[in-house]
């Protein structure tokens, strides 16, 4: 997948750094859609305060039950951690679109699916995609 032009900034656009925005349009594509940092900062705060008022409380008492909460604790602060200073990235084209985050980049064209439903999961509302027999052929 190729980006033709080069996508505006928040700065261009005339938004805060922390304000989630959508770029470009169906007359200007790529629309490109980033995950919130705020909501993403706060996820890192209160892992990273949970965790530190464990490691507190228990100064004396280092259990191995304590030690794998603590991990965990740490693992999701640094994971929510790099998402804030890299989110998550959905691109949609033409071409197809692609999901890039700190982790992966996947890329996916348009005849990858044979058709997109509104999945419902307890009054939510959520976008599937139905994969085409050709791609399912192809993944084994």
């Amino acid at each position: 997948m190729t980006r033709h032009a080069k996508l505006r900034t928040k700065a261009e656009l005339g938004l805060p750094k922390w304000v989630p925005a959508v770029e470009g349009s169906f007359d200007d594509p790529p629309i490109v859609l980033r995950q919130d940092r705020l909501k993403l900062s706060f996820f890192f705060l209160g892992f990273a305060i949970v965790g530190g008022l464990v490691l507190l409380i228990s100064a004396h008492d280092h259990s191995g039950f304590l030690l794998l909460v603590l991990g965990l604790l740490g693992l999701g602060a640094a994971t929510f951690g790099l998402l804030a200073i890299a989110p998550t990235t959905l691109i949609l084209d033409q071409a197809g679109f692609a999901r890039r985050s700190v982790f992966r980049t996947r890329e996916y064209t348009w005849s990858d699916f044979a058709r997109f439903r509104w999945y419902t999961v307890r009054g939510v509302q959520y976008v599937a995609a139905d994969r085409s027999d050709e791609t399912l052929a192809s993944l084994g």
